[in-house]
């Protein structure tokens, strides 16, 4: 199972337009991190998101989400999470951390397209990859 990142444009931020063209995560073991910290399976190295920021969950084919007492917090339809909150994430409803936007949805792919274990980082080096992992 894969959860597809799609970063949306922010009044705060410019992206390059490859950025908001989304980019496919494995679901390895049912949790995802985000933050702004390496050790993040997502990484958004923005100034409005905690090094450990909130936690995506997978389970029978959908996704929640979890603020995990982030500063700036995590909000869904601008409604703010709470650590132990589980709010269900749905396609087309974006997710705020910070003053960051995306939308998650939950996808299926070929067990031989999937990417690599290493934590993916939400800014590549170039403009011609959508993927870039730490080594």
């Amino acid at each position: 199972m894969l959860a597809h990142i799609r970063l949306l444009d922010t009044q705060s931020h410019t992206h390059p337009p490859y950025l908001t063209q989304g980019w496919h995560v494995p679901i390895r073991h049912n949790i995802l991190y985000i933050g702004r910290s390496s050790f993040s399976e997502i990484v958004l190295p923005f100034k409005t998101i905690s090094a450990f920021h909130a936690r995506l969950y997978h389970d029978k084919g959908l996704l929640y989400v979890e603020d995990i007492g982030s500063t700036n917090g995590s909000y869904h339809r601008e409604k703010r999470l709470y650590r132990g909150h589980l709010q269900r994430v749905l396609p087309d409803v974006p997710v705020r951390f910070g003053d960051i936007q995306v939308c998650i949805e939950a996808c299926r792919i070929e067990a031989s397209k999937q990417t690599s274990q290493r934590p993916i980082h939400a800014l590549p080096t170039t403009p011609q990859i959508q993927l870039h992992t730490t080594l």
